[in-house]
């Protein structure tokens, strides 16, 4: 029977398996400056697990160009106020019909970003254009397929879609078909790579990212379609988001790649006892005063008040710790510590699964 690896028969890519979310900054340190970088998460309802996300970003110290999380089990008029990251723009495509599913991108705000429409049928999926001063960088096919689904609809649409793909385009995300390259290859999998191989894609994930009690598969994905430029790939060895590993990739797409990490950021800081001093000026309110219609009035009012504020408040610009990027007050380094203490036997229980003090300290 087939195997996975029948359709990919050059190495395109330099994939790491299994690294540490504290490893993963050192093992890609050539990529960093000059890379469009790509996270994907597996959350299983994001309602109560943005902490864990921005966890997560805190141990691997990486501002990814683009952040895919799949399964966000939003409905349609989610209120996503609270799932916001700094320098970061959200888009969101939700299931219509009944709870579950859904798919959301993070796009870093200095990237220009167009959203194209698609549909995949048996999925949530949502093509995202980026650009850099006017050029094009990548488009993220970001796809949340449910295992339950008519996979020969869903090959059937993806199949008419790809051909349109830009080049430098990368499908990423939870597709539930496993590609694993040590099980035996079903008959949706077969088809589902002959789709992607005719249309010049190649996933460069070669390692499992679902570890079960009996049974290890590959259902999270990353295709490209250029083979050319140098790249390289993982999967993060953490399972505080749910029971699938996060994958990354990076990619140097030559000239038009040319985006560097900022190490700053501009804050704006208020003098609230400045701001009490110019409010409480005498002459600071005469305009109102003078005005003889409430509408005018309310209008002089808030255009004093916007100055005032503008005076008392001043930018300064800081150096970003990476590490300290997306921590939250109440995240102490001692509960850092910790849960990178958890992660060792997590991973300890994985190279020793018949050491029951080892699990029963993992536990």
């Amino acid at each position: 029977m087939a195997k996975p690896n029948d359709f990919t028969e050059i190495p395109i890519v330099d994939h790491k398996p299994r690294l540490s979310p504290y490893s993963v900054k050192n093992c890609f340190t050539s990529f960093l400056d000059k890379s469009f970088s790509i996270l994907h998460v597996n959350v299983r309802s994001f309602n109560k697990k943005m902490p864990q996300l921005e966890i997560l970003l805190t141990q691997l110290q990486i501002n990814f160009s683009c952040i895919i999380v799949s399964e966000t089990w939003f409905s349609e008029n989610q209120f996503l106020n609270s799932y916001y990251l700094d320098d970061y723009n959200l888009y969101c495509r939700s299931r219509f019909d009944g709870g579950g599913g859904g798919v959301c991108v993070y796009v870093l705000k200095e990237l220009e970003t167009r959203v194209v429409d698609v549909r995949l049928m048996g999925s949530e999926a949502m093509l995202v254009r980026m650009f850099d001063l006017g050029r094009p960088v990548c488009s993220v096919l970001a796809v949340y397929r449910a295992p339950s689904g008519c996979w020969r609809g869903f090959l059937e649409s993806l199949g008419a879609l790809a051909p349109s793909l830009p080049s430098n385009t990368v499908i990423a995300g939870d597709l539930n078909f496993d590609l694993n390259s040590d099980n035996d290859i079903d008959t949706p999998s077969l088809e589902y790579l002959r789709v992607m191989s005719s249309n010049g894609f190649y996933n460069i994930i070669h390692s499992p990212t679902r570890y079960g009690q009996t049974k290890t598969s590959l259902l999270d994905h990353m295709y490209v379609n250029n083979i050319g430029d140098q790249k390289c790939s993982g999967t993060i060895d953490s399972d505080i988001l749910a029971d699938r590993l996060p994958i990354i990739g990076f990619f140097q797409f030559g000239s038009s790649m040319d985006l560097k990490q900022d190490k700053t950021k501009v804050i704006s800081k208020l003098d609230h006892s400045l701001l009490s001093n110019k409010i409480n000026e005498p002459e600071c309110w005469n305009a109102v005063y003078a005005c003889t219609e409430p509408d005018e009035a309310f209008e002089v009012f808030t255009s004093t008040f916007q100055k005032r504020l503008s005076e008392a408040t001043a930018n300064k610009t800081i150096k970003l710790n990476k590490k300290q990027a997306f921590k939250q007050p109440w995240m102490i380094n001692k509960i850092l510590k910790l849960i990178k203490n958890r992660e060792k036997f997590r991973s300890s229980s994985f190279q020793h699964p018949f050491n029951k003090k080892i699990h029963e300290k993992y536990n």
